[in-house]
């Protein structure tokens, strides 16, 4: 009788440790579970909470950001413009580019090689990429939205800028042909140019940009140019109190 209560008494004193290491465990679960907004600081210290909890978080990444979508007479003719909007709930705009379905994705230049890449070039900044098939060929929107600039402009020539329904513009430029204008709404893949070689260009090419909130940054990002298609990212971009956006890609 007395090994037997000895032996109770053991299982006893194993499940008062179990319990106490549980609850030293769980008082290690990162704050970031109960947070109401959910931070890209966060996605990046814990890098499988994004895929475990991606369904109870699906509405959170859904595009319902508020963008401008009438422009007045600045808007329509230069191609760095700030959207009053698009910041206007948060410092973070998240864009899950998973989320996008087929038809509402487009190669700016089907069958393109790459000229040249973003980044410095014979010490200017280069703020796009260059892409090139042959002479009018068709250029055509990435993504549904809103032309914003259909005119010609100071170096880009004849310039095409997109302001797109997930919070991003496209820049398309040194077109031969614009065949939209300012206010048209277009779909992903809908022609808006034939490619020229106007403004400064030495051969007939489309360099194309992405922008947010005025300020450009690497397409590359965004969209394999290898394989002409969207990259499965969710990406984090955030503006400080100087207007400074840091791009943070989650996956």
């Amino acid at each position: 009788m007395q090994g037997t209560l000895s032996l109770f008494g053991w299982i006893f004193l194993w499940l008062i440790a179990c319990c106490s290491c549980s609850q030293k465990h769980l008082t290690r679960v990162p704050t970031t579970f109960s947070t109401p907004v959910l931070q890209a600081s966060d996605l990046l210290k814990i890098p499988d909470l994004y895929s475990c909890t991606r369904p109870q978080i699906a509405d959170f990444f859904v595009q319902t950001y508020p963008i401008t979508e009438t422009f007045n007479a600045r808007e329509k003719r230069y191609v760095q413009v700030e959207d009053p909007l698009l910041f206007s709930r948060g410092r973070n705009h998240i864009l899950d580019l998973d989320q996008i379905l087929d038809d509402e994705f487009s190669f700016p230049l089907p069958g393109a090689r790459v000229l040249s890449t973003y980044g410095k070039r014979r010490g200017r900044m280069h703020a796009g990429i260059d892409l090139k098939t042959f002479a009018k060929d068709t250029v055509r929107a990435v993504f549904p939205g809103i032309i914003r600039v259909a005119c010609r402009a100071q170096g880009y020539g004849n310039v095409i800028v997109v302001r797109h329904y997930n919070g991003l513009e496209t820049v398309y430029s040194h077109n031969f042909k614009h065949l939209v204008k300012s206010g048209d709404r277009v779909n992903a893949g809908d022609p808006i140019a034939l490619v020229g070689r106007t403004g400064r260009a030495t051969t007939e090419h489309v360099h194309f940009e992405t922008r947010i909130n005025g300020k450009h940054f690497n397409p590359a990002i965004l969209i394999d140019f290898e394989k002409q298609a969207i990259r499965l990212k969710c990406i984090v971009f955030t503006k400080n109190r100087k207007g400074i956006i840091r791009i943070t890609p989650i996956l």
